[in-house]
């Protein structure tokens, strides 16, 4: 796979892709610039492919963060590759990760491709994930992230600074593989902890001033739950409760 590309460029194609000549052959780049460079400027790209049963599509991004916040967006359902490519020509990753984080709507439909309910999906989905500067170090706090995932990212990673797309790919092979589990808290906050096959099965108790989540596990609960199965026409193969209110210090 394509990861990034160094060469001139050789043309500048009506869909606003590049062709560009990297050692005798030519690429065709989609990039995320809205000024294409002129003819026989040496450009880098970072690139992230596509691979489709009919196309192979390249996308070339000036930063790294750049292309990993096109991944990000990716992960909001009903944004493609030419979507999320039209919002990073229209807004820098800065303006559009600010965008998210104050809950500015509207800014986000203003961009080519994308409407009402699409830029709130946007909002909901990557609220959180996201900061001004598009990336964080894994040396400073990650709320919510598990100490066993933040070394295994200082185990592998070759720079101390991780993107916040890479971590939550991450968290969601992680969840598909039954390694963590995903516990949505409220407030457009998510939680991740560890699944551990002899841990009793626990919910969730969560405090809407302070933020705090507290597990808790109940077996007469547990009981109940069981006697509801059999009276509802659903087999429960699983269940997660979460309760909101104020806690101890925070009701004080």
């Amino acid at each position: 796979m394509i990861g990034w590309l160094s060469g001139r460029v050789l043309h500048q194609l009506r869909n606003g892709a590049l062709l560009v000549d990297v050692q005798g052959v030519g690429y065709e780049v989609h990039v995320a610039s809205s000024e294409l460079p002129p003819f026989d400027e040496l450009i880098e790209l970072f690139i992230f492919t596509v691979v489709r049963e009919d196309a192979i599509q390249l996308f070339g991004f000036k930063s790294q963060e750049e292309r990993e916040f096109f991944e990000l967006l990716l992960v909001t359902p009903g944004v493609g590759p030419s979507t999320a490519l039209g919002a990073l020509r229209t807004m820098s990753v800065n303006e559009l990760a600010l965008a998210i984080e104050s809950d500015d709507v509207k800014k986000v439909a203003t961009i080519s491709g994308i409407g009402p309910k699409t830029a709130s999906r946007i909002v909901l989905e990557l609220k959180g994930k996201v900061t001004v500067d598009g990336s964080f170090e894994v040396g400073e706090p990650v709320e919510h992230i598990d100490g066993a995932i933040e070394d295994a990212l200082r185990a592998h990673g070759k720079s101390r600074r991780v993107s916040r797309a890479s971590v939550y790919r991450i968290l969601d092979e992680l969840e598909r593989l039954s390694l963590v589990q995903r516990v949505e808290t409220g407030q457009a906050m998510v939680r991740y902890e560890r699944v551990c096959e002899h841990e009793e099965h626990h919910h969730h108790l969560v405090c809407d001033e302070c933020g705090v989540v507290m597990p808790f596990s109940d077996q007469a609960l547990e009981s109940a739950i069981e006697t509801l199965s059999e009276r509802v026409p659903l087999k429960v193969s699983e269940h997660e409760i979460v309760l909101h209110g104020s806690c101890a210090d925070c009701a004080a």
